[in-house]
């Protein structure tokens, strides 16, 4: 979280995780995103595709998580 923003869950936060952010628009506009501009976007399967990734642009901060 940034400074200054506190963390919450609140109604609209679940409302967006459990309905309203996942629509088959979303997954469409995303699936155009990765097309149009396949070298700005990566997709990772699990962790272990991310601290891969990480690891060969040599991140500098902790990768502590097991994945």
């Amino acid at each position: 979280m940034a400074l200054g923003n506190p963390e919450k869950l609140d109604f609209s936060f679940i409302k967006w995780i459990l309905w309203d952010g996942r629509k088959k628009d979303t997954k469409v506009l995303f699936r155009n995103y990765k097309h149009t501009y396949p070298e700005k976007v990566i997709e990772f399967k699990n962790r272990k595709d991310v601290k891969t990734y990480l690891v060969s642009i040599k991140f500098q901060g902790p990768l502590g998580y097991t994945g």
